[in-house]
C-alpha cells in the first residue's frame, strides 16, 4: 500500500472512531469517568510519573564495538532454540 494511501486510510479510520464517541473534544472527560476523578481527586498515595518508570536504563550505543546485535534484520537463521519452536 502506498504511504499516502495508508495515511489517508488511517485518517479516515480515526475520524470514524472519533465520530462514534459521546464527545469529540479530547480535553473533556467522559461522563462514565467523572465519578472516578472525583473519587481519586484527594488520594494521598499517588505515584509520581517519574517514579513509575519501569525501565530507566539508557539505550545501548549501537555504534559501540562491544554491542552485539542479536537479530540480523532478515530471519532467525543464527538463533539457537532452547525450548519449544520458533518460526
Amino acid at each position: 500500500m502506498p504511504r499516502s494511501l495508508f495515511y489517508y486510510t488511517l485518517s479516515i479510520a480515526l475520524l470514524g472512531l472519533n465520530s462514534g464517541c459521546a464527545t469529540t473534544n479530547l480535553n473533556q472527560v467522559s461522563e462514565s469517568q467523572e465519578g472516578y476523578i472525583e473519587r481519586y481527586k484527594h488520594q494521598t498515595d499517588k505515584v509520581a510519573p517519574e517514579e513509575a518508570l519501569l525501565n530507566t536504563d539508557p539505550e545501548p550505543d549501537l555504534n559501540d564495538p562491544a554491542f552485539v546485535d542479536l537479530y540480523n534484520g532478515k530471519d532467525l537463521s543464527d538463533w539457537i532454540p532452547r525450548q519449544g519452536n520458533f518460526i
